[in-house]
């Protein structure tokens, strides 16, 4: 049987990787620095995705907002097992794309991350969506 799934949006390739699986939805920007390592929940609570956790999920948010602490942090999360599927951002940085590279590098980790989503992907997306993400052609799909 085949997987109906609708077109949401496409971006640049930063980590390329294949993956499908839960959205987490954050309107606001996140910092890897505020989330709790073994779990992977978010412990900012001024976002509003606070409590809830990025292990297992599609992580989808406007940018990073983050420290020189975030990678290490983000590394400690993907160690124990508790990181994202994939990264969508309308906007990265540096220090979200080199937690992405070294969670690869360090732990065998591919993690896809893809920027420069259309903005209009956060209206289009509800909790319990699931996603399948091409992080080599960069095409973002919703599954229905």
């Amino acid at each position: 049987m085949t997987e109906k799934t609708i077109f949401l949006s496409s971006g640049k390739v930063l980590i390329p990787g294949k993956v499908k699986g839960p959205v987490l939805l954050s309107s606001l920007p996140l910092s890897f620095s505020r989330l709790e390592a073994q779990s992977g929940v978010i412990t900012d609570r001024r976002v509003d995705v606070f409590g809830q956790t990025i292990r297992g999920k599609i992580l989808v948010f406007p940018s990073h907002r983050g420290s020189t602490t975030s990678p290490a942090v983000f590394l400690e999360t993907c160690r124990q097992k508790a990181g994202p599927l994939a990264i969508l951002v309308l906007k990265s940085d540096p220090l979200l794309f080199f937690s992405a590279l070294l969670a690869k590098e360090l732990y065998g980790m591919t993690i896809p991350v893809v920027e420069g989503i259309d903005k209009r992907i956060f209206s289009r997306l509800e909790p319990n969506t699931f996603l399948k993400v091409d992080g080599y052609e960069g095409r973002i799909l919703k599954i229905l």
